[in-house]
């Protein structure tokens, strides 16, 4: 047999022009983080509304010299005069030395490292839950999980709009698979997914897979049908609260909080209920978790492959996610959420009395804020106006959204001051209403 003589990548070089004609070829930036809500691309300094730094810790400083201020009991340090300020948080113990940056190998094969066995300890009380595992990334903890979980036999519920890898982790588990959709209001869409369930009687075990509060709509799940459902059908929910955690509810929690779960300030374990979540968007480090009972916990030490094969956490990662929690915990935490809510409810506003509802379908109040352009291109230009005017806002297109949904995507930070807001609105304002 003779060799190719032709390049067998050639059609790679295809389909890249096919995504540039279409407006969906994303570009390859550098970035770097700034504090203040403001980030630097590609040598340019403008103020990031694309970013998931909810509460602007990413790059607000720790500290490894102060004693601990901000403890899951609530005593924490005053909120500074501007979250857009930065806000130290101090290293957990107490500890000045330095941290290592690596974690060498596996927790299987290890072990964890003091960092991460304080990391799941923190999260577990912060969730309260009995324990807690962190996995690398929180694309790993919501793989590893639903596919450790699920199986043949098994019937699994996926919101339509749910992440990725949640999808993934389903398809490896090998259940047979359901799409569902949420509605508005807390029985949106429940309907049709209670019709599956009824179809479903037969299968072993039954899973509902969803986002508490969706990435790309900036709205959540009506989590109280949801778990009404779930009991009538002895289904299981696994929820992703990824872009909840730190943002919604009174102590931070997430959406199960926000939704009144709560039972003297902190929300109650339910078997029903599987609580995914990452560590790199409000909590402002990096990895995932999953919190639940010690026996969830320990089953998914022992079956789920991202966990058991890839690196552990780094100690230094571990170690900022604790102090964040903490941070997040405490009086500075909820100072911070307060602004963000007030911060997102006014932008919503200002953009719906331009443009109306049907361009901005998120809820108001959250700091998601999704304005509609349908167009791929059509979103590709107005990001690259707004970034001429200093503002960083994605133009998101599919396959992360539905076709004809493309549309800019702003993220808002407690970070962010007054001032920038009411200047991106003014912005988005004069861009898109010229352009329509």
């Amino acid at each position: 047999m003779t060799a190719d003589a032709g390049d067998p990548l050639g059609w790679v070089a295809e389909e890249l022009e096919r995504l540039d004609a279409e407006g969906l070829r994303r570009p390859t930036r550098v970035c770097r983080t700034l504090p203040g809500g403001r980030v630097e691309i590609d040598g340019r300094e403008l103020w990031n509304f694309g970013s998931n730094d909810y509460l602007g810790l990413a790059a607000s400083p720790l500290s490894p010299d102060r004693e601990e201020g901000a403890v899951l009991t609530g005593a924490g340090d005053s909120p500074p005069d501007s979250v857009a300020d930065g806000c130290e948080r101090p290293l957990p113990y107490g500890r000045a030395s330095a941290l290592p940056c690596g974690a060498t190998a596996s927790p299987a094969v290890v072990g964890r490292s003091p960092e991460v066995a304080e990391l799941e300890r923190t999260i577990a009380e912060f969730e309260g839950t009995e324990d807690a595992v962190v996995f690398p990334t929180g694309y790993a903890a919501n793989l590893g999980t639903v596919s450790a979980l699920t199986g043949p036999g098994d019937a699994v519920f996926l919101e339509r709009d749910c992440h990725a890898c949640l999808v993934d982790g389903a398809r490896l588990g090998g259940g047979r698979l359901r799409v569902w959709r949420r509605g508005p209001g807390w029985a949106g869409g429940l309907p049709k997914l209670e019709r599956e369930l009824q179809k479903a009687a037969d299968a072993r075990r039954r899973w509902i897979v969803t986002d508490a509060v969706f990435s790309m709509d900036g709205d959540a799940v009506p989590l109280p049908g949801l778990l009404e459902l779930a009991r009538r059908y002895d289904a299981a929910i696994v929820m992703d609260e990824a872009h909840a955690t730190g943002v919604c509810g009174r102590g931070g929690r997430g959406w199960w909080e926000a939704c009144g779960t709560e039972v003297e300030d902190a929300p109650p374990t339910d078997p029903r209920v599987i609580r995914t979540g990452t560590l790199s968007k409000a909590v402002g480090a990096a990895g995932g978790f999953v919190s639940g009972s010690q026996s969830l916990c320990d089953y998914l030490r022992h079956t789920a492959k991202s966990h058991i094969f890839s690196t552990a956490l780094p100690p230094a990662v571990a170690a900022a996610g604790t102090a964040n929690l903490r941070w997040i915990a405490s009086p500075a935490g909820a100072a911070a959420r307060e602004r963000l809510e007030r911060t997102g409810t006014r932008l919503t506003r200002a953009l719906r009395d331009a443009f109306g509802v049907d361009r901005l379908p998120g809820t108001e109040g959250c700091p998601i804020v999704p304005l509609l352009c349908g167009d791929p291109n059509a979103a590709v230009r107005a990001s690259a106006a707004l970034a001429e005017a200093g503002f960083f806002v994605p133009a998101i297109r599919p396959p992360t959204v539905p076709r004809g949904t493309s549309r800019l995507r702003v993220s808002l930070s407690a970070a962010h001051p007054d001032e920038a807001v009411d200047d991106l609105a003014n912005a988005l304002i004069h861009l898109l209403k010229d352009a329509a």
